[in-house]
Parts: structure tokens; sequence; C-alpha cells
């Protein structure tokens, strides 16, 4: 079972005491609803990233952002209102992106931080263009595979136990 041993600096413990990430019940149906909704998510990308590519970005993202939560939940953590997004991000990197971690794992804050651009854009923001839309999508691909892998893996054992 994974014990969450790797969690590098205690990253895991830091986010839970500070009140970012909170254990809740282990919860393995929530964790296959959430990446379920992931896959579909990226389905749809392909549907619509020729003509909406700010909304392709936007499903590419909560595709790789679901997954992540997905990662969590199974164990039996989840983000808090205060941790929201960044702690998932920075969770899912710490616990599974280490030397021998899987490296797609370690880059949603780079999809989260253009999304924010997007969403929040200033005259200096360019906007979201196809070409960014297939960059999230492909690394989306790339981290709702690893999750799967995980996940399917049954090694993922309940967070403190």
């Amino acid at each position: 079972m994974h014990d969450f041993v790797a969690d590098r600096e205690g990253k895991i413990y830091t986010l839970l005491n500070n009140g970012e990430l909170e254990q809740v019940e282990a919860n393995p149906g929530f964790a296959i609803e959430l990446f379920q909704g992931a896959t579909c998510h990226l389905v749809s990308v392909s549907g619509i990233i020729d003509f909406d590519s700010a909304g392709a970005f936007q499903l590419g993202y909560g595709a790789a952002r679901k997954a992540c939560t997905a990662l969590l939940a199974q164990p039996g953590l989840r983000s808090t209102r205060m941790g929201g997004h960044v702690a998932v991000a920075e969770a899912v990197r710490a616990q599974f992106n280490g030397p021998r971690g899987n490296t797609p794992l370690g880059r949603l804050t780079e999809l989260k931080r253009r999304r924010g651009e997007s969403e929040y854009p200033s005259a200096l923001t360019p906007s979201i263009t196809w070409e960014d839309a297939a960059y999230c999508r492909g690394l989306a691909q790339e981290i709702v595979d690893a999750v799967g892998v995980i996940l399917n893996s049954g090694r993922l054992g309940e967070f403190g136990h």
C-alpha cells in the first residue's frame, strides 16, 4: 500500500496543519466518479478546441484538476476552501512527483497559472490560442493517464493508516 511515505518534506502534513487540506473518510467510489468526470472533460476538449480555444483550455485544466482531486479523495484527503486548487496541485506534486514519480503530476500548477491569466486578463496577457489549448489537452491527458495508473494500481491506501 502507498502510505504517503513519499511525502516530500512533510508537505501533506503542512497542508493539513495549515487548513489547506483536510482528512475525510477515504472514498474510492467518489475518486472513480471524479476520474470519470476528468475523462469526459478530455473528450469534450476535442469536441470544442477548433472553435473555442479558451473553453477547451478550461476543460483541459478541469480534467487535470479533477483527476488530481480523485488521487487525493481515494485515500481520504480533500482541499479546503482556503487551500483550493493550489492545495491539490501542491499535495499531488509533493506526494507523487518525486525522483521516480510521475512528472506530469508536478505540472498542474503550470496549467492553473495559464488558466488564471485567461480568466483574469490584463492588457499584456495574450488570449488563449488553439496551440495553448492543444498543449493543455496533451498535458491534461498525461496527467489523467498518470492518475489512472496510480488509482488502478491498488497500492493507494487510506491516508494515515
